[in-house]
């Protein structure tokens, strides 16, 4: 089953009208029935907003395996997103497939690039690790600097506002949000 077909069942076992979610995530209902008929192709900020506003994850967009235990994804199959301006990868880890209220995801930076954080839900506490690079975080108007090794825990009053990578070579952040039912 495709993204756009998930997202169309998902919505009218809701009962959402396309109106609905439309005002729920600020995206236009033509976009949105675009989406379902798989004539359009979403961004990973388009797929949160559809996601927190039918309350679900991401990620359950992508796999049936919501009513397993344990997900095992081996290195190189798992499911990869490339952000809105096609430098930045996102990777959806194992854990993120099951009904639980965690999402980790690894993100790929290359150098010069940043990452809005638009990606994460603000309604929750995150957690991240720099494991490879050197990068800057915008947090709560204070510039962190992380280079591997380096983490960050925030409670989910604490935004993060973007992450840069300031190195001269790619870096990968290891992001992991504790979502709120």
């Amino acid at each position: 089953m495709k993204i756009g077909q998930r997202i169309n069942d998902l919505r009218l076992r809701q009962k959402v009208t396309l109106k609905e979610l439309s005002k729920k995530t600020g995206l236009t209902p033509s976009f949105l029935s675009q989406v379902e008929r798989a004539l359009a192709s979403p961004s990973v900020n388009s797929l949160e907003k559809i996601a927190h506003a039918l309350n679900t994850r991401i990620s359950r967009f992508f796999d049936d395996n919501e009513h397993k235990e344990v997900v095992f994804v081996r290195k190189g199959r798992d499911k990869r997103f490339v952000h809105k301006d096609k430098k930045v990868v996102c990777e959806t880890l194992a854990s993120g497939f099951l009904n639980i209220n965690v999402q980790p995801q690894i993100f790929t930076l290359p150098p010069d690039s940043e990452l809005a954080m638009e990606l994460t839900y603000s309604s929750g506490d995150k957690f991240g690790v720099a494991l490879k690079g050197k990068l800057e975080f915008l947090c709560d108007k204070e510039n962190l600097i992380f280079e591997e090794g380096d983490s960050i825990y925030c409670t989910c009053a604490q935004k993060i506002q973007k992450v840069k990578n300031i190195g001269e070579t790619e870096a990968k952040l290891l992001w992991i949000v504790f979502r709120y039912p």
